[in-house]
């Protein structure tokens, strides 16, 4: 006992130690009906606000994927429908390109045959004139070298 007398003495430790440990234990449960009741009501309330924020957030992480895929799916759709309507309007126009060019490929074959046979008739006309003539060209080419 002796020992413990004297760490006390050294810690300038008295008999007012009773009433100090009193006040604390009086001060903490006061403290603790008016003060940290509160306070973790107040924590715990945050934090169940907090963890419903988490959740709304998921929530509307979700949605906006949904709509993201919802999004991708329509455009993917849409830029189908344009591939298959371009598609359709080049054969279209493809098709009509071909039956002008054969329209005009047929006007001018027949421009050319119809000048063709215009040109070979005149060389037959020409061809037949020169034969006619040529007995009557000969004997005046004949004619003319006697002389």
């Amino acid at each position: 006992m002796d020992k413990i007398n004297f760490i006390l003495e050294r810690l300038h430790i008295d008999s007012s130690i009773i009433y100090q440990f009193l006040v604390f234990v009086v001060l903490f449960y006061f403290l603790k009906y008016t003060i940290f009741n509160k306070l973790k009501e107040v924590v715990v309330s945050r934090e169940s606000s907090t963890t419903s924020l988490d959740t709304k957030a998921n929530k509307r992480i979700q949605e906006a994927v949904n709509l993201e895929n919802d999004y991708r799916e329509e455009s993917i759709k849409i830029y189908k429908q344009a591939q298959d309507h371009f598609s359709e309007q080049r054969s279209v126009l493809t098709s009509e390109t071909q039956k002008e060019i054969k329209n005009i490929t047929d006007e001018h074959d027949k421009l050319f045959s119809g000048e063709r046979e215009n040109i070979f008739n005149a060389k037959e006309s020409a061809l037949s004139e020169v034969l006619s003539n040529v007995e009557a060209l000969s004997k005046n080419l004949i004619s003319k070298l006697t002389k």
